[in-house]
């Protein structure tokens, strides 16, 4: 459609500059300037299109610059403008009311552009708005639900949630798991994972429990995932064993990421 428009433009000041001012017997100078104005109509507006698309408004000064430009040229008639001064005035008067009637024509097309690109973004932006909204919405309901599931539950549902993110995921027994629930594989080699769905604060008893159990399950890291948070304590012993920490907040994002 913009196209179109585009082609319309051009096509109106055409025709408004032949009826308005256009001689009658055109002399080798007319014509000189007609093929001109055709040259350049015809470069400003393959240039146009081109970018049409990704700037509309710098495709609309290429025709700019060819009204500007081409109205002089066609309103050149030297014998007149010699003998008559008043004819240049009147010349230019007809030259900025051309420009200014092709100019508002083309306006119309780039608001109408632009206004159409900007409906596109805010619509984009509303429909992105929402999805955070419903997302927002989501999470938080898959936290209260994780609230009130039971430990060994927790564990099957982080062990999906890691599948979901690329692991190979082994779940150890329920019983003599020796201080690892999930046993993570990817590229980054093994991680022992210990899952705690706790109602208060982690202690570095989570911590000591998965440090001991990476030597055993052969891993490279080891991680304390929780739907609470993490004593004082707990995340000192972790940083100075290198043991990862997964938090509520953490987990959160985790999760959004894994359905993404």
């Amino acid at each position: 459609m913009s196209v179109i428009s585009f082609f319309i433009a051009i096509l109106i000041f055409k025709f408004e500059v032949s009826r308005l001012i256009a001689p009658t017997k055109p002399k080798l100078l007319h014509l000189i300037l007609y093929i001109t104005y055709l040259a350049v109509a015809s470069i400003s507006l393959i240039s146009g299109l081109l970018i049409i698309v990704s700037s509309p408004i710098v495709s609309i000064l290429f025709l700019l610059i060819t009204i500007a430009f081409l109205n002089f040229a066609f309103l050149w008639k030297p014998e007149k403008q010699i003998i008559r001064p008043k004819e240049t005035k009147k010349n230019l008067l007809v030259a900025f009311l051309v420009a200014f009637l092709v100019t508002g024509k083309v306006l119309v097309v780039a608001f109408l552009i632009a206004g159409k690109k900007f409906l596109k973004v805010l619509k984009k932006w509303s429909e992105q708005k929402k999805l955070r909204k419903n997302r927002s919405r989501d999470i938080n309901v898959i936290l209260a639900s994780i609230d009130g599931m039971e430990g060994y539950e927790f564990e099957g549902f982080l062990k999906s949630v890691f599948e979901r993110l690329g692991y190979s995921v082994i779940h150890t027994p329920l019983s003599g798991d020796q201080g690892a629930d999930l046993i993570l594989s990817g590229n980054k080699g093994r991680i022992a994972v210990q899952a705690k769905r706790y109602s208060s604060k982690v202690s570095n008893k989570a911590v000591q429990e998965v440090v001991a159990s990476k030597a055993l399950y052969k891993c490279t890291e080891g991680l304390v995932v929780t739907n609470n948070y993490f004593t004082n304590s707990a995340i000192e012993l972790a940083e100075a064993n290198g043991i990862g920490l997964i938090d509520r907040e953490k987990l959160k994002k985790m999760i959004i990421k894994s359905y993404s």
